[in-house]
This record gives structure tokens, C-alpha cells and sequence, in this order.
């Protein structure tokens, strides 16, 4: 089932104590009445890695709704997998808190719409559109601060890390 999402960070929940320090991130599809179907990836949220997967991988409507349907993630893949042991994860495919962990209560959420969604306590926040369009937005991160297309902010923050490596 979805739940309906209430604005607190799943953070807690999911970070044990002593853990690393991960870039954390939201996925997302924009429902017709104006809500979010939502995700949480745990690894790797920054636009260069989960950006770059959905828009490379996830461009199928019906995919991206299987995504929502695996609910919670450890890690996305290329692919959705099947289930396999947590602790060794396919290349390629995604590790899931339900499926491939047994949690519970890690089902897609249901957002009220882009604020609620992006009000999560994660770095980025991926969303795909209506139009086949990812997006992408960082309230907690050097990521851009509107929603902007995920292939445009991978484009700018190469070009901004190759004219930094030419001045230095």
C-alpha cells in the first residue's frame, strides 16, 4: 500500500548510530491531481550518480512506477533487480529496504505536492514529471535551490568543475 506522507525526516529511522555520512536523496513521480509518489535513496543522491541513473535508466513511465512500487532504497541501480541478499547487491541493480532487506513500513509515500515533497530531510529531490522530464532540487546542499532538469545541472556543474581545473 501508500501511505500518506507527514512532513519528518525518515532519517532517523533508517541512519543507525556510528553510521557513515551518506547523500541522501527523494524520488519522486508527479501525480495528475498535484501529489508526489515518493521514495527514499539512502547512497549517493548527488546529481552526478542517482541524477544521472534516472535519466539515463528511468525514462519509462512504467519503470519509474516500478521504482515507487519497491519503495525505500539503499542504493539505485540501473535496473529494479530482483530480490536478492541485502548485503550483495547485484551490480547494477537496486538494493531495497523491503524487498531485499524484509523491512516493513518502507512502502512509496504520498506527498501533498513539490513543497511537502522537498520538505524531506534529504540533500536532493528527484522528480519525475508528466512530460517524461526529471528534475531535481537541493534545500540542504550545494545543489540548485529551484527545480531545475537533472541533465542541465549535471551539464553545469561539469563545466563549472572543469574551468575550476583549468585555473588551478
Amino acid at each position: 500500500g501508500v501511505r500518506r506522507a507527514v512532513v519528518q525526516p525518515l532519517l532517523p529511522r533508517l541512519v543507525p548510530r556510528g553510521c557513515g555520512v551518506s547523500t541522501r536523496s527523494t524520488i519522486g513521480v508527479a501525480n495528475s491531481d498535484g501529489t508526489i509518489r515518493g521514495i527514499y535513496c539512502h547512497f549517493d543522491g548527488y546529481p552526478e550518480s542517482v541524477g544521472r541513473i534516472l535519466i539515463g535508466h528511468y525514462t519509462d513511465p512504467e519503470k519509474v512506477a516500478a521504482l515507487m512500487n519497491l519503495g525505500d532504497i539503499s542504493s539505485l541501480g540501473e535496473e529494479i533487480g530482483t530480490k536478492h541478499d541485502f548485503g550483495k547487491r547485484p551490480d547494477g541493480e537496486c538494493n531495497a529496504y523491503g524487498r531485499d532487506r524484509g523491512e516493513e513500513n518502507v512502502e512509496s509515500r504520498v506527498f501533498d505536492g513539490r513543497d511537502h515533497f522537498a520538505a524531506e530531510g534529504t540533500s536532493y529531490h528527484y522528480l519525475f514529471c508528466n512530460d517524461g522530464q526529471w528534475l531535481v532540487f537541493a534545500r540542504h546542499s550545494d545543489g540548485p535551490k529551484e527545480w531545475e532538469p537533472v541533465a542541465d545541472v549535471i551539464a553545469r556543474r561539469e563545466a563549472e568543475r572543469a574551468a575550476a581545473e583549468v585555473q588551478s
